[in-house]
């Protein structure tokens, strides 16, 4: 057994029961995800794919559907590190004060994420004019 492989196996012993359950559902592709949790709403399925795949990356999460709370399944995670990377891939940055209303889920990461896109839109449409 390879080095990676064995540190994976690991892993999974010190997962919680949730994130093993987050990580063995069907997989639900990001324009599904987006058909069935926000085509009733502005939020894009591009917001929606830029945050699973930072959690994907980040905390091994592939699966996440929006009422999962990051917050607690790890309860030691910075959410403002995971609003950082979401920032990054996006450029935009996340207020403290944004970032204080969180509730740790990932559809307060998504509808967070969506409502920054369009602040930023709307700024740079005004700053055109």
């Amino acid at each position: 057994m390879k080095l990676r492989q064995w540190i994976e196996l690991i892993a999974n012993w010190f997962e919680s029961p949730d994130i093993r359950a987050i990580k063995n559902r069907p997989t639900l592709p990001d324009a599904d995800f987006h058909q069935e949790y926000y085509a009733n709403t502005k939020v894009t399925c591009d917001t929606c794919a830029v945050v699973r795949r930072v959690l994907r990356e980040q905390l091994g999460l592939s699966n996440t559907r929006p009422s999962d709370n990051i917050a607690t399944l790890f309860p030691d995670l910075d959410i403002g590190e995971v609003c950082f990377e979401i920032g990054d891939v996006l450029r935009i940055s996340f207020l403290d004060s944004a970032i204080d209303k969180l509730d740790g889920s990932v559809d307060s990461l998504i509808r967070a994420t969506h409502d920054l896109r369009t602040l930023r839109q709307t700024s740079h449409g005004l700053a055109g004019d």
